[in-house]
């Protein structure tokens, strides 16, 4: 997927984490978008479709609890409101994601598949605005090595060495 640098080398010169969040998330939600694309195109078939939930419920999957794990331990740094938002889109993508994967099992044709697939994206472009909006101003060097270690969390994993 995506190779993001890492926050702790390049937040260095920032001062807000707003940047490099605004960055992180650019490349999920094309990442994203490119394999929910390719599924609602006109023609996409079943298999195209079965590849996307795939991705949905493996790659996705891993990252968006991955992130809100992270989130919830750095919820003494954002506003109680922000938390409440954060968790009910985060729980509407875990819900869409199972409704996709159900349309796809049930052998349910593209257009409920697309319309689906847009309330995900829809939802996955509020949550990293929530994000961007709860974390994005607080300053990098306010944070302690525990705060820096969860926001590393937010970037996508790196792939593991095959050598």
């Amino acid at each position: 997927m995506n190779a993001i640098v890492e926050p702790t080398s390049r937040l260095l010169g920032e001062r807000e984490l707003r940047p490099w969040l605004e960055e992180v998330h650019g490349a999920w939600m094309q990442e994203v978008l490119g394999v929910m694309e390719a599924a609602r195109v006109t023609g996409a078939g079943i298999w195209v479709r079965w590849g996307a939930v795939r991705y949905l419920n493996d790659e996705f999957v891993k990252r968006l609890r991955r992130a809100r794990s992270a989130l919830d331990r750095l919820r003494p740094w954002y506003p109680d409101r922000a938390a409440a938002r954060l968790w009910a889109l985060g729980e509407l993508m875990e819900q869409l994601r199972l409704q996709l994967d159900r349309s796809v099992a049930l052998h349910q044709g593209a257009g409920e598949f697309g319309l689906l697939a847009v309330k995900l994206l829809r939802a996955l472009g509020c949550w990293c605005r929530e994000v961007e909006e709860a974390l994005g101003p607080i300053e990098w060097e306010s944070l302690p090595r525990a705060g820096r270690v969860e926001i590393d969390r937010l970037a996508p994993e790196e792939p593991a060495d095959t050598e």
